[in-house]
């Protein structure tokens, strides 16, 4: 099996031969053990004549160590200012042993005596401390710290020295690490060569295959879990149940699925993602996925099978595609080539370097199978040569199942079944396929998370259609109700539209079914998709094979009371049947209610065969157009009307329905919001708008608001901000609506939990509900507030524009989808389709509004700032009075300048405690009554603020504060 050698711009060398140094003793970069180098140039911390100890690593980055600093530099900047310096190792040595000597040789005196030695004893037997023996212990006392100082001084320099003896010995041992390394990949591929720790198991007898058959090594790497699909109740296949995949091997079907090739090689791995073993313990967790690692390589030789089982991980494939190696020398997100000697092209070549390796070993562990078994005998050839780079095909096939796959132009299995489930709605038919693994998944009953009503009981029984009955709770899309088989009592189930578990039912279609079972690129889903799609096909074909002999006698019957075909009549009844079947409220199967389905469906096939024979035609529909500009879909629905369906402005999902004669010129009727219902499904369409496809059709009148229950809402948001929130609504700019809610515009003061805050722009969402079929709001302290701006200044950016970055929130691109080039236009972020009310007046008083409060809001926040800057001040002067005065008397004592900052940190801060004064009360009064405290001293602003009215609360704490402390300028003035 050829193995090619490429690597984009520069070749990558075989495993196990050291490249050769490429080290310039001169000007080139570092060798990887290290060298000594001498600053030539002054650069970062470092002056002219340093020493530097300076390598390169695996990625092609220069380091530099001098003492503890460490330093990095490129190419260009380390040739610059470094210069080889050969002495440098021996000046390090001899450096550190002057140190070792200066510490040896250090001022070993004892210091003056203890402070009694130092004292006369006076009369009355009393100590005398005279101001000669304090000064005497005060300069012993800055002697011994003198001493400690040198020594730290030593101890400093001879660390410094020390780490970098101690990074040359790690390099050096990297260097060998190297070695030994290359020695032990070089040990492993022949142990793989020679299968020294591989378990070689026949898992099939059988006739070996002809001598003249190709051996055919298959490059993509397979996952047995996705392609058996056994156990996924239990999560897949692992460690344990391997055996199973060996049974499921054996037959035949699933063998040329795997291996369809007579003599052959394939490489699998047991699973593609760790496992979730709910029961187990954290360290049991790590310990099974790990048995789940390792490669299977399966080798056919006729009906002979053979499993061999290695520790080698495989990258994804067996062998290397044609660009795998030229991709890594790109760029992976501009897609530019990398640079030559950069350190991204270093980590490229290293990257290539240890996969070649791998292919290489896969390679070897191949040709040992093939040299040392017997395997595929018989063989046409004395010699089957793997890494030959020109195989002959007639020996070896590269199969290449891996690149240049053509599409199948399907979309893939998520997006399919997220489209599918997107059509669901109250009354369709759902399979649910979720299991106790996916349970585990799911719930949380240490959170309290539960799908279940009542909760945390058994899920549903899976692999069985329910039907959508209502409206989930806790903010689901859908429930259903089932039998717990425990208690025989009836429980609900909570569904996303999105639950991975769940495919609808009645819009599947068995062709798309049959072609994500046996699609290998989505096979990952199959924990999901595969029970959930193999039990839909099922039900479906069971529904149709018990619909069977009543589908039969309703061709028989339409063909003889229509006059037509057999043939003809099945065709009809092929789209009439599905549509008859979610025609109602709830879908049902034919044989639910056999006498009805064989009246309307026959009555069906009439009505349809009477629409096709109707005589309007494009022209038809061209004279609609043109005197409707506003019409959705024009189309024949019996065999002499012809229905157009126009939008009315401002109220989605309603419409007004127009009848026509068909030569589209006399116009016979008008209904106004009409809900267009499934027997659209019936009608033959001259002309559709793209809307018409997303356009609701199966919901009820109910659901959708008219123009006077629009106004009757409107006059409900203004009666109610006129009699209950008059006082909190500042200004009332506009209302907009959407399918579901009322949008209220304008300034409010802010809700708080002491009562009313600050004025601000306020969107306010109010739902409405019907109520025995009279629309009503909810009552206005259940109004949610949406994120909302308001442009106050002509540059502010517009929120209702969708914003060229990428990084715009899915949520916000559906909002404003649904914008109209009206909404759009509006200065404030805007919710809904259409506007119900908008006075420009109360915008610009809105605005007038808010930019006065932002003026006060400023004015407030600087002088706010500025009373915050004259405590900080004060805080900083009293802690550089505190730390003055201990440095003052540190040094009286005896210390030195130079230990002050270690000293210091044996020191515990004691701060005034300013809260304890009434400063903040003082400055504020002062800052807000716009007095000017620059230039003053502190002690004056206590009698100041006195002056102006203003009264202490505390003048004993007060006082504790020092009376000269100049105040500064502000920064913000």
């Amino acid at each position: 099996m050829p193995i090619r050698e490429s690597g984009g711009p520069a070749q990558v060398r075989p495993p196990g031969i050291a490249p050769k140094s490429t080290v310039n003793t001169q000007t080139g970069k570092p060798p990887r053990t290290g060298g000594y180098y001498r600053v030539a140039r002054e650069v970062d911390s470092l002056k002219a004549g340093d020493l530097v100890l300076a390598w390169t690593d695996a990625e092609g980055q220069i380091h530099g160590l001098c003492g503890e600093a460490q330093f990095y530099y490129d190419d260009e900047e380390f040739a610059a200012h470094f210069e080889l310096a050969p002495s440098g190792r021996a000046e390090r040595m001899a450096q550190l042993e002057r140190l070792l000597a200066q510490a040896e040789a250090g001022d070993t005196a004892e210091p003056a005596g203890l402070l009694m030695a130092q004292t006369e004893p006076a009369s009355g037997g009393q100590a005398l401390i005279t101001t000669q023996k304090r000064n005497e212990v005060v300069q012993a006392k800055r002697n011994a710290l003198q001493a400690k100082r040198r020594v730290e001084v030593l101890k400093a320099e001879m660390k410094g020295l020390l780490v970098e003896q101690e990074k040359i010995l790690e390099l050096a041992a990297t260097k060998w690490g190297e070695q030994l390394d290359r020695l032990t990949y070089a040990i492993e591929s022949i142990n793989l060569y020679l299968g020294r720790d591989e378990h070689f198991t026949c898992i099939q007898e059988g006739d070996p295959a002809l001598a003249e058959e190709a051996i055919a090594v298959r490059q993509t790497v397979l996952f047995m879990d996705e392609e058996c699909a056994l156990r996924t109740d239990e999560g897949g296949i692992d460690f344990k149940t391997i055996d199973d995949f060996d049974r499921w091997l054996c037959e035949p079907e699933h063998l040329r699925q795997v291996l369809p090739e007579a003599k052959g090689i394939v490489a699998l791995r047991l699973r593609r993602g760790e496992k979730f073993y709910a029961d187990a313990t954290v360290w049991e967790k790590i310990i099974f996925n790990q048995a789940n690692g390792g490669t299977y390589i399966l080798v056919r030789n006729g009906q002979k099978l053979w499993r061999i089982w290695n520790n080698l991980e495989l990258p994804g494939h067996l062998f290397p595609t044609r660009a795998e190696f030229e991709t890594l020398f790109y760029d992976k997100w501009s897609q530019e080539p990398l640079q030559p000697g950069s350190i991204s092209y270093q980590k490229a070549l290293n990257e290539a370097r240890g996969l070649r390796k791998l292919y290489l070993q896969a390679a070897l562990l191949l040709q040992g199978i093939i040299d040392r078994t017997r395997v595929f005998h018989p063989l046409a050839v004395e010699r089957v040569n793997l890494l030959d780079p020109n195989p002959d095909p007639a020996v070896i096939r590269l199969i290449r199942d891996a690149e240049n796959l053509l599409g199948s132009g399907r979309r893939p299995y998520a997006e399919w079944r997220r489209a599918l489930n997107d059509r669901l709605e109250l009354g369709k038919r759902i399979v649910f396929g979720g299991t106790s693994y996916m349970r585990y998944q799911h719930e949380s009953r240490k959170e309290g998370y539960s799908r279940t009503h009542p909760r945390f009981v058994d899920w549903p029984q899976c692999d069985v259609v329910y039907t959508l009955a209502g409206v989930g709770s806790d903010g689901r899309d859908f429930q259903f109700q089932f039998q717990r088989e425990e208690t025989k009592r009836r429980a609900t189930f909570n569904l996303y539209k999105s639950d991975d578990f769940i495919l609808n039912f009645d819009d599947a279609a068995e062709e798309d079914i049959e072609f994500y079972l046996g699609d290998r690129a989505n096979r990952h889903h199959y924990l999901t998709s595969f029970p959930l799609l193999q039990a839909t096909l099922r039900l479906k074909r069971e529904e149709k094979e018990k619909e069977k002999p009543f589908v039969d006698l309703l061709a028989r019957q339409a063909a003889a009371r229509c006059a037509i075909e057999d043939g003809e009549a099945r065709q009809w009844l092929s789209g009439i049947i599905p549509w008859w079947k979610q025609r109602n409220r709830f879908s049902r199967s034919l044989t639910a209610a056999e006498k009805t389905a064989y009246k309307q469906i026959l009555n069906e096939v009439r009505l349809r065969l009477e629409i096709r024979a109707n005589p309007a035609n494009a022209q038809t529909a061209a004279r609609i157009a043109a005197a409707r500009p506003d019409w959705l879909v024009i189309a024949k629905d019996t065999g002499y009307t012809v229905t157009c369906l126009r939008r009315v402005p401002g109220i989605l999902g309603l419409v007004t329905r127009e009848t026509w004669g068909p030569d589209g010129q006399d116009l016979k009727g008008t209904l106004d919001w009409y809900m267009p219902g499934t027997e659209t499904g019936r009608w033959e369409a001259l002309a559709a708008r793209p809307e018409w496809r997303e356009w609701p059709k199966h919901g009820r009148r109910e659901e959708f608001l008219s123009e006077p229950e629009y106004q009757h809402l409107l006059s409900e948001v203004r009666a109610t901000m006129q009699r209950q929130d008059k006082r909190r609504w500042k200004t009332f700019v506009a209302v907009t609506a959407s399918q579901h809610a009322i949008y209220v515009h304008g300034v409010r003061a802010r809700d708080t939990w002491s009562g009313e805050g600050e004025p601000e722009w306020t969107l306010k969402q109010a739902k409405w509900e019907r109520t025995k079929g009279v629309v009503r709001l909810q009552p206005s302290p259940y109004w949610a507030t949406l994120s909302a701006d308001l442009c106050l200044e002509p540059n502010d950016r517009n929120p209702n524009q969708l914003s060229e970055d990428n990084h715009t929130p899915d949520y916000e691109k559906s909002r404003l989808q649904q914008l109209t080039p009206e909404l759009r236009r509006l200065p404030f972020t805007v919710y809904g389709h259409r506007m119900l009310w908008f006075e420009e007046s109360a915008l610009l008083e809105s605005r007038k509004f808010l930019l006065k409060e932002a003026t006060k809001r400023r004015r407030k926040n600087r002088r706010w700032a500025t009373v915050r800057f004259y405590q900080e001040h004060f805080e900083e002067v009293l802690k550089q009075r505190f730390w003055e005065h201990e440095k003052q008397k540190y040094l009286a004592d005896g210390g030195l300048a130079e230990l002050w900052e270690d000293h210091r940190k044996a020191i515990r801060f004691r701060r005034l405690e300013l809260d304890r004064t009434d400063l903040e009360s003082c400055l504020s009064f002062l800052v807000n009554g716009g007095i000017k405290l620059a230039g003053r001293q502190s002690g004056e602003i206590w009698a100041l603020a006195a002056e102006k009215g203003w009264k202490a609360s505390d003048p004993e704490a007060n006082r504790s504060l020092p009376a000269n402390i100049p105040l500064p300028e502000p920064k913000d003035e």
